[in-house]
């Protein structure tokens, strides 16, 4: 499997879903780092992944139309992206950047995973979580109540599994 949607409206929704998970992690940054001009970078990166996402989005509408598209292929669109999100773009990324700063060490999966669980424990602390559910939610146009009472679920058991509940 490439990673590619069966349609462009699917595929806008998908990259959609890649640029909430880039903006998210850049508020992250932005938040968490004690270099001013650092956090300034993070933050125009974050505006510049926002714009992306509304830009996919505009075509994803113009494509739902076209295409008619249901909410049930929609969400599929978007549970497989962030899957994707959780076990392969970050994962590349974050592979990468351990090559870099280790670059004598021979890479070992357990070691990893153990500074991956360290970097989402600190990043996950200043995750913008209610603006991921509101942006991974937008695509499926629900009622204003429904999707409230959703944005509210899901950042909260997004906070909860990675035990933020607290904040």
């Amino acid at each position: 499997e490439d990673g590619l949607e069966s349609s462009a409206g699917l595929e806008a929704v998908s990259r959609c879903i890649v640029e909430m998970g880039t903006a998210s992690y850049y508020t992250a940054i932005r938040d968490l780092s004690p270099d001013p001009v650092l956090s300034q970078l993070a933050d125009l990166i974050r505006q510049d992944e926002v714009r992306h996402y509304k830009y996919f989005f505009r075509s994803f509408n113009e494509y739902r139309e076209r295409e008619a598209l249901g909410r049930l292929p929609i969400l599929r669109a978007i549970l497989r992206r962030l899957r994707m999100l959780d076990e392969g773009d970050s994962s590349i990324a974050l592979k990468h950047s351990y090559a870099l700063l280790h670059p004598l060490d021979i890479f070992d999966p357990p070691r990893y995973r153990q500074v991956l669980k360290h970097m989402r424990r600190t990043v996950g602390t200043r995750l913008p979580v209610r603006m991921s559910a509101k942006m991974t939610l937008k695509p499926l146009r629900l009622n204003y109540w429904v999707n409230d009472l959703l944005v509210r679920l899901t950042a909260f058991a997004a906070e909860k599994s990675a035990g933020l509940a607290d904040r």
